[in-house]
């Protein structure tokens, strides 16, 4: 499931995980997507998180990577 939070947030549920993709910035307003998989472990265990950072600079080649990596799923 997808769901649009604000402009600059998007989020996608996939059974267990959700997957959060967030727009920022840093102290010098250089922006910035932070893409965060959280993960429930099961009642009363929490969830997992883990984030990455992905700037400006690579953006183009991790979305190339992205899509080469998805496009072998099928």
């Amino acid at each position: 499931m997808f769901r649009t939070d604000t402009n600059n947030s998007r989020t996608i549920r996939a059974g267990s995980n959700t997957y959060f993709f967030d727009l920022k910035e840093t102290d010098d307003g250089k922006p910035f997507l932070v893409i965060t998989q959280s993960r429930f472990k099961g009642e009363g265990k929490g969830h997992d998180r883990a984030s990455l950072a992905v700037f400006p600079e690579t953006s183009q080649e991790f979305l190339q990577t992205a899509q080469d990596m998805l496009s072998r799923l099928t």
